[in-house]
């Protein structure tokens, strides 16, 4: 190349013919140092300063003692000894203005120069490496050629003010060369040239380096499974890749029902033809997104209108934008259900379609404590577990838990007053608390509700059967089944004078509830926003159906 360092007379030596057998750096085409089998960055790599610093200085030594030293290399012996093989650089034992390497570089900072320009060097290599496209060059330069021990350079000593390169930030040119790091599209390469087996390992290198695999990189790996008919292999690549959340296409379920289908593995290849359908005619499209991102998105997805949960905002920070004007916008938490009401109209503006009613309507359902005052205030206390304002007034066994929160993150079931003032003080510092009637029962229901101003446009009821009476869901209790049932119309009318005392929600929510030995219904709350039993347990007809009815209702 005819680029030159941004020193001059430090010039780049032409592009090696093939990486070198044992260095990590380039195959050095460069005059041997005296006394040495290689050329002197080969024998300075891989030593530390101070082990380096003998071998700088022998090169000077050798000349001088042959008669080869000149008066400037005398005077250069005063300062602290070194020297860089100039070769290495120019391609040619001979330094600049025609002074001997060993004479040139003498004068430079002793080892601190050497190993900072052999440092670069192997930087300026590297970069021109990547840059290539070829695979066999790739997997010849990145992949089995590696060094036994990781190659480590010393930190540098204070510059010296007079020193040529003292305003050089040594700091940052240092590198502690262990196994190869590069880039992802170097690994694109190395993944389209590989057998299965190899692309699999691949993938770990790259989490091991730093880098997360993403869907080009698995769709790549799932190509090659293809090819090798390895179809559980790639049925296990998908279920990795919903579980570390990369984003999955049409692309990448093609892939994988071939590899099933060429190892006669036809009940995977079947699933994922059928997962693959649920998304509808066009996979790609999205219609609505539900945040924040809560791993709902795979259930989601299999309604097949284009509903997403891949947005990570909570309601807090930037706003986000849409992919495309007219887009739905769901809360699946209580605060981005807040965040939603408050910031309306920025949403409206940046094109989100968005159905929300007032803050305080939305705080009274969401809020334990002031749901219970609802109650109150509308005479439906009934229809809530018994609350107790005090542990010694409370019918153990009963419940504890925050007024605000969810999945049953710190809520305990209390046996003793001594437990629940035990719980109280250590959680009571930090969260506003409730204590209740603890309902038993193994089975417990949930109701999502489409709404406009309080009034019930449309519902699915999910029924859950656990293996304990006594639970707080999901903590220490295991789901047997649900199945999809009916809602008693008095039931509904219960709901809806919650919705509409609340000054008129307007939205998605869910009422999770039990029924006491006598038939009577309890809620235990209520949730102004898209619940778990929405995107997990609904039969997908029946959520395509109400989000096919907010569509007709909100346009």
């Amino acid at each position: 190349s005819a680029r030159s360092w941004s020193r001059p007379g430090l010039h780049r030596s032409p592009r090696p013919e093939r990486p070198g057998p044992t260095m990590l750096g380039p195959a050095w085409h460069a005059a041997p140092a005296e006394g040495y089998g290689l050329p002197l960055p080969g024998v300075l790599l891989g030593r530390s300063r101070a082990a380096a610093a003998p071998l700088l200085q022998r090169p000077r030594a050798s000349a001088s003692a042959a008669g080869g030293a000149t008066e400037a290399s005398s005077r250069a012996g005063g300062r602290a000894s070194g020297s860089c093989c100039s070769g290495a650089f120019g391609g040619s034992s001979s330094g600049v203005q025609g002074r001997p390497w060993h004479e040139e570089v003498g004068s430079l900072a002793g080892g601190s120069a050497a190993i900072a320009l052999l440092t670069l060097a192997s930087r300026s290599f590297m970069k021109r490496r990547r840059r290539s496209k070829k695979a066999k060059l790739a997997l010849a330069v990145f992949g089995p050629t590696m060094l036994a021990e990781p190659v480590l350079v010393s930190p540098a000593p204070p510059c010296d003010p007079d020193d040529p390169f003292s305003d050089w930030s040594f700091d940052k040119q240092y590198e502690a060369y262990g196994p190869v790091a590069f880039e992802l599209a170097s690994y694109y390469t190395l993944l389209a040239a590989s057998d299965w087996e190899g692309a699999l390992k691949l993938l770990g290198d790259m989490r091991n380096e730093g880098h997360q695999p993403d869907t080009v990189s698995y769709n790549l790996a799932l190509k090659a499974c293809r090819k090798a008919g390895k179809g559980q292999e790639a049925h296990d690549l998908i279920e990795e890749m919903w579980l570390k959340n990369v984003e999955t296409d049409a692309v990448t379920y093609r892939e994988a029902i071939g590899a099933c289908q060429k190892g006669m593995e036809w009940e995977l290849a079947q699933k994922l033809s059928d997962e693959l359908r649920d998304w509808g005619p066009d996979p790609h499209w999205v219609n609505y997104h539900a945040a924040p991102r809560l791993a709902w998105d795979r259930p989601l997805r299999r309604a097949g209108v284009g509903i997403r949960n891949i947005i990570r905002w909570n309601g807090r920070g930037k706003l986000p934008d849409p992919p495309h004007a007219g887009c739905w916008l769901f809360p699946t938490q209580e605060d981005t259900a807040l965040a939603v009401s408050e910031h309306a109209a920025a949403l409206r503006e940046k094109g989100w379609k968005i159905v929300t009613c007032s803050w305080e309507t939305i705080a009274k359902l969401g809020n334990k404590k002031r749901f219970h005052q609802l109650a109150c205030d509308l005479g439906l206390e009934g229809y809530l577990p018994k609350h107790y304002r005090d542990p010694c007034y409370a019918k153990y066994p009963c419940v504890m838990k925050p007024a605000e929160g969810t999945w049953g993150k710190n809520t305990f079931i209390l046996w003793s007053e001594e437990e629940a003032r035990t719980k109280s003080y250590y959680l009571g510092q930090e969260k506003e608390l409730i204590t209740q009637e603890l309902i038993t029962g193994p089975m417990e229901y949930s109701t999502s509700l489409l709404c406009l101003h309080g009034e019930i446009l449309d519902w699915a009821c999910t029924r859950y059967t656990y293996n304990k009476n006594e639970y707080v869901w999901p903590n220490n209790v295991e789901e047997i089944g649900n199945d999809h049932v009916s809602v008693k119309k008095e039931h509904l009318e219960v709901m809806q004078k919650f919705l509409v005392g609340a000054g008129g929600f307007t939205g998605i929510c869910n009422f999770n509830y039990k029924f006491r030995e006598n038939g009577e219904i309890v809620f235990f709350e209520s949730n102004p926003r898209m619940g778990g039993d929405f995107a997990w347990d609904i039969p997908r007809p029946r959520a395509k159906g109400m989000l096919a009815k907010l569509d007709f209702y909100f346009k």
